[in-house]
């Protein structure tokens, strides 16, 4: 005994094609979603992404930072001023005063960002590392990992 199987219409393969794309792309939204949204929970609740410029005592700026967040993590750039360190070795908040300010034609790409419990780490492309915590909405906390400051942060504010 044969089973006769009704013809598949356009309209059947239309439909089956389209509700296999919506699967596919319901799970890839969720999945970039998911870095995201993890690295927006490890950071507090809100993304470190954005522009942030560190300022020396003297008012002039030292650093800027520019992050931006994508699936994976961050990527950005840093630039430094030319700065005379004042503050001593092991001061909890460190003091400077600006030689030259940043500027976009010597700002280096970050690379190698970690953010674990709400400490971003990174590398710039010279090798020094750095660290960058949040401590309120738009204000933040940057330090040289491996110098004779290591253990001094120096405040950055958000500008955008």
């Amino acid at each position: 005994m044969r089973v006769r199987r009704s013809p598949i219409t356009f309209g059947k393969l239309a439909g089956i094609w389209f509700a296999a794309l919506t699967a596919v792309t319901v799970v890839v939204v969720i999945a970039s979603a998911g870095g995201w949204f993890l690295g927006t929970v490890r950071a507090g609740g809100i993304p470190m992404g954005g522009e942030w410029v560190g300022m020396c005592q003297d008012g002039r700026p030292f650093v800027s930072v520019s992050l931006r967040q994508d699936v994976s993590g961050y990527s950005g750039t840093i630039s430094l001023g030319n700065v005379k360190i004042t503050s001593q070795p092991g001061d909890p908040v460190g003091a400077c005063t600006v030689n030259d300010p940043p500027s976009a034609e010597h700002a280096m790409k970050i690379t190698n960002t970690v953010l674990r419990d709400g400490v971003l780490t990174f590398d710039s492309e010279h090798g020094q590392e750095y660290e960058m915590k949040r401590t309120g909405g738009d204000s933040a906390e940057l330090r040289f990992v491996g110098t004779n400051r290591d253990e001094s942060w120096f405040g950055l504010r958000r500008v955008r």
